[in-house]
């Protein structure tokens, strides 16, 4: 029996060690000859949605998973298929995707479409805006109020907000003068900072032709607003929290050869947009920067070409290289849509035609954090455990529950997401041991009678 339980702990570290140094995996893909994902969002670590435009084909659908990537359903598709290029206009074309809990979804597209879930996906109510507009980005804050941007059919910029405060059912068109001049803002940069107050990145051009780059903050239902210069080279943006503030982009130049490269870049505020600091200033791989995206105020990642993934864990300080494709680049592929829904996960759109998942190590009994924001209740345990929120935070994890050897024995789909929230695990089938359960990024442990 000590033979057989060494043989399957040295399996478990082996294992352990190639989860470790291949942290990325490919959990679905769709066939590049017949479309693209535009758009990928995750409510929590175990629900994802993303959008696939059909592209010459016309139309397009949704992909769905509920366990953290294992499965994909598809939940909807057009049914608009056309004849000749003389039909292409005809389709429409879908563009961004916002998935706030787990059941309720908006998409939106052309001519004002607006696709509306509250059931996870399953059914759908289909209806428009203003037929003469393109919704362009949707992002909604919660169950009820969200932001849509849309541009007229022909132009280019999001000249066009509206908002609802019913969960998408109706949308009220908004007007911006910022300096006399209409707001153009980069609306798939737009970041929730709470429920009064949203920030986005604009660019300004004044009476003398020249650009700035600003960060708009829009406070009081809408009300006033006020904005920072952001960093010359800012094309993508993010929050930790209120306070800290993360930017990407990058600047085409030539190399002593009088070949094309791009300069990548990364800054960081902790005031809020007031002052700036580089984090990362330099040519890696000769591409550029597509997306960067932040947990927490230490845990983020951002994007490039070949696969290229940054990630650091102390809040920018050190980015640290690395692949979704492994230890070798990806050949030309770009990697966007960053979602990072718990502190141990993320998820990335791979050239237009993979979803990879990244999962960090299982951490070791040695770890276990032994913080007080959560209490598992009654420990030891019978049939059930109790897991109480305490600390002043909002979780969207999952909640899993590992035994001694690090195996994940139950999955829970919702963590405790305010203060004082209780959710209860059912733990009746677990044989008597020493387990840890995962909330939030953390190990608590707990023992079954």
């Amino acid at each position: 029996m000590k033979i057989v339980r060494t043989i399957v702990i040295l399996i478990f570290i082996v294992f352990s060690n190639l989860s470790a140094s291949n942290k990325w995996q490919m959990v679905d893909s769709i066939d590049f000859k017949f479309g693209k994902i535009i758009d990928l969002k995750c409510c929590d670590s175990m629900n994802c949605m993303y959008l696939v435009d059909k592209d010459l084909l016309g139309g397009f659908h949704i992909q769905r998973t509920t366990d953290g990537g294992e499965t994909w359903k598809k939940v909807y598709m057009d049914s608009a298929y056309f004849k000749g290029a003389d039909d292409y206009h005809l389709v429409p074309k879908i563009h961004s995707l916002s998935y706030p809990n787990e059941k309720l979804c908006i998409a939106v597209g052309d001519s004002g479409l607006v696709l509306r879930s509250t059931d996870k996906g399953e059914t759908w109510d289909v209806f428009r805006t203003d037929t003469s507009r393109n919704n362009t980005t949707i992002k909604m804050y919660d169950n009820n109020n969200g932001i849509l941007f849309s541009t007229k059919i022909g132009e280019f910029l999001n000249n066009n907000m509206y908002k609802t405060t019913n969960g998408g059912k109706s949308w009220i068109l908004t007007d911006w003068q910022i300096n006399n001049n209409k707001i153009t803002i980069k609306s798939s940069q737009i970041n929730y900072i709470s429920l009064n107050v949203f920030a986005g990145l604009s660019l300004y051009q004044n009476k003398n032709g020249d650009f700035f780059r600003y960060l708009i903050y829009v406070h009081n239902n809408w009300e006033s607003w006020d904005t920072v210069r952001a960093p010359l080279y800012t094309t993508y943006l993010t929050f930790g929290d209120k306070n800290n503030v993360w930017t990407a982009g990058n600047h085409d130049e030539l190399d002593s050869a009088g070949w094309s490269r791009y300069r990548q870049y990364i800054y960081h505020s902790s005031d809020g947009g007031h002052s700036w600091v580089t984090q990362w200033d330099t040519v890696y791989n000769i591409w550029p920067l597509y997306d960067i995206s932040f947990y927490d105020k230490n845990f983020g990642m951002a994007s490039g070409v070949n696969g290229l993934i940054l990630k650091t864990e102390n809040g920018g300080s050190n980015w640290t290289p690395e692949y979704v494709t492994g230890t070798k680049p990806g050949k030309d592929k770009i990697v966007k849509n960053i979602q990072i829904p718990g502190s141990y996960n993320a998820f990335v759109v791979y050239g237009y035609q993979y979803i990879y998942k990244w999962t960090r190590p299982t951490t070791s009994a040695a770890e276990q954090s032994q913080s007080p924001e959560v209490i598992l209740t009654p420990n030891p345990a019978g049939d059930y455990v109790d897991i109480t929120l305490t600390g002043n935070r909002t979780l969207k994890d999952a909640v899993r529950v590992y035994d001694v050897l690090g195996v994940c024995v139950l999955t829970h789909p919702l963590a405790p997401s305010r203060e004082g929230e209780r959710v209860r695990l059912d733990v009746s089938g677990l044989a008597a041991g020493v387990y840890f359960v995962r909330v939030g990024g953390k190990m608590y442990k707990f023992v079954k009678m």
